[in-house]
């Protein structure tokens, strides 16, 4: 088999995989209205018999509550999936790189300082999204967590 068909096929899984990353990332913030969206699918007509029989409804139900509750309470809890979602995307940021022109290690330290740059001003944007009802500015986000 040729090189480029490799070279191909390498890119082809690097670009899966990058997408499945992205969409992982996607994924990880709105957890609340995903389950609130998965519980009523599960309440439809024909999956709520075998979701009960299989005690997958009960136990969904049970972990939305949760989440509700946590998230109404100690909102902050949620900056893990924001590290986890940020953590996808730098993975993703990564593999971007490799399946590109074939220069060794050129990308990796663009790479890193993207990283380190993209921190802060990712988390201030999830603490405004987060905090959209109690302020509208991060800082005033982290003051009012700190004081409740």
């Amino acid at each position: 088999m040729p090189q480029t068909d490799h070279l191909r096929r390498i890119r082809l899984w690097l670009a899966a995989f990058v997408a499945g990353l992205v969409l992982s990332c996607l994924t990880a913030f709105p957890l609340q209205s995903e389950l609130r969206w998965l519980v009523s699918f599960l309440h439809a007509g024909s999956l709520q018999p075998m979701a009960e029989c299989t005690c997958v409804l009960p136990w969904i139900e049970r972990v939305y509550i949760a989440l509700s509750t946590t998230n109404a309470h100690y909102a902050f809890l949620a900056y893990g999936t924001d590290w986890l979602a940020f953590a996808h995307l730098v993975i993703a940021a990564a593999f971007i790189g490799p399946s590109g022109p074939q220069q060794v290690g050129h990308y990796l330290r663009p790479c890193r300082l993207r990283r380190c740059h993209a921190a802060c001003p990712y988390h201030w944007l999830c603490a405004a999204f987060r905090y959209r009802g109690v302020s509208s500015t991060a800082a005033s986000a982290f003051w009012a967590v700190s004081r409740s």
